[in-house]
């Protein structure tokens, strides 16, 4: 029998046991509590509804009160008609894109290489080329066609994308213009060992932290491969297709890209009150912060909500600050950059209806 001594210890652990349990049921965040309690953070491991983390201290700065209200509101107030990913109109094209290549039995390097060819230059008038030279039941895009494709596309960047290229080993440009760069480009890509078994992971699926971790050992290692693409910026777009169609689940973000100078990084900045330049592992774990924050307002749709949607809107609370005039007329960066994009989908329909693709843009 115990002495006196271990039964009151005995009792005393049983009792304090009893009041943190009692104390997390309490604390434990009302939206986590709609979602399923089977789900583990992905950054703690803990399950959701009892996940501390948004009491933990974040990298850098202090989330400042005035920012963080705005921003809430912000969302509330439906993100200027872009709050989830869907409401992207380069996100939801190609997810139609992926949608009837996986139906129809599409290779996984083939969508794989879909998304790397369209995010390279991230605008909807370059999606003709992708429909034209990619074709389900086929092992490789038909070169010649995308190449003559991406020689008729008058402009290939979007507009406010960031232009990148290809970089040899003195860090000058590789070929002798932009399309001759792209191309070496795709064709190295698609026959590299890492390129493909990221894209056997994606079509299988990616569920838990562990497998996301390895996919972005795969992202580092082709980025180390073909310097001056694939970095953080260009990755965190293709991120977001690839949350949007559940290739990657937002069960399994541990973190997420930031590029240094980007929306979401000038967001972050003005979040957490800090001036001057932030490193790309500092704003990754500034926006696993706000996130863990954002959850616990009214603003948080268990639903839809996750590091890629948080990461869109910090972008577009940022752009929606920025005021500029087009024909007499004032508006924000974010509201041009809607325009832009919807006359570029209504110019593309016309095109693929006005072409022999049988390829029908869904309305929008």
């Amino acid at each position: 029998m115990p002495s006196v001594t271990r039964r009151r210890r005995i009792k005393r652990d049983r009792a304090a046991r009893f009041r943190r349990a009692n104390i997390l049921k309490k604390k434990a965040s009302r939206v986590w509590a709609t979602s399923s309690r089977h789900v583990d953070c992905a950054q703690c491991g803990v399950r959701r509804t009892r996940c501390r983390c948004f009491e933990i201290l974040p990298a850098r700065g202090m989330l400042q009160t005035g920012p963080f209200r705005a921003y809430i509101r912000f969302l509330e107030g439906n993100a200027g008609g872009r709050r989830f990913l869907s409401d992207s109109l380069d996100i939801s094209l190609l997810c139609q894109w992926l949608n009837v290549m996986i139906a129809q039995g599409g290779v996984s390097m083939m969508l794989f290489a879909g998304v790397v060819f369209f995010r390279h230059f991230n605008r909807v008038s370059s999606f003709g080329a992708i429909v034209s030279s990619m074709e389900p039941g086929k092992k490789a895009p038909t070169w010649k066609e995308l190449e003559e494709s991406l020689q008729e596309t008058p402009s290939l960047m979007k507009a406010f994308a960031r232009p990148h290229f290809l970089r040899g080993p003195d860090g000058s440009m590789v070929g002798q213009d932009m399309r001759q760069n792209t191309m070496y480009f795709f064709r190295s890509l698609y026959d590299h060992k890492h390129a493909r078994e990221a894209a056997d992971m994606l079509i299988r699926g990616i569920e838990t932290p562990e497998q996301y971790d390895r996919l972005e050992y795969l992202m580092d290692s082709l980025h180390s491969h073909f310097p001056g693409v694939l970095g953080s910026y260009r990755r965190k777009s293709l991120y977001d297709i690839w949350v949007e169609v559940n290739a990657i689940s937002k069960h399994a973000l541990r973190s997420y890209p930031v590029a240094v100078g980007t929306g979401t990084a000038e967001s972050l900045k003005i979040l957490y009150g800090i001036s001057g330049s932030v490193s790309e592992p500092v704003l990754r774990k500034l926006l696993v912060h706000l996130f863990h924050r954002v959850r616990r307002s009214s603003a948080f749709r268990a639903e839809k909500d996750s590091l890629a949607t948080i990461a869109l809107t910090l972008c577009g609370w940022y752009r929606s600050k920025q005021r500029l005039q087009h024909d007499g007329v004032r508006m924000s960066g974010l509201e041009r950059g809607i325009q832009l994009e919807e006359q570029e989908y209504l110019d593309l329909r016309r095109e693929l209806r006005a072409s022999d693709l049988t390829w029908e843009v869904q309305e929008w």
